[in-house]
């Protein structure tokens, strides 16, 4: 089950690592100026889903 809730957070990276990648791109087009924002919007994304990985570690500790 741990190992399950590590890939899980794995795939939650990819996810972001795509949200990233895709302001930037749409940043170069010039749909948004500040990377800064771009890059807040990923952190506050790899926060949200560290805090649910975490309670998944906790129910999956509790049950044992």
């Amino acid at each position: 089950m741990i190992r399950f809730v590590a890939i899980g957070h794995v795939i939650f990276s990819y996810v972001g690592f795509y949200i990233f990648i895709t302001r930037i791109n749409t940043s170069l087009r010039g749909k948004i100026e500040n990377f800064d924002a771009a890059i807040s919007e990923v952190l506050l994304y790899e926060i949200a889903t560290l805090l649910a990985v975490a309670c998944n570690d906790d129910l999956v500790s509790t049950q044992a």
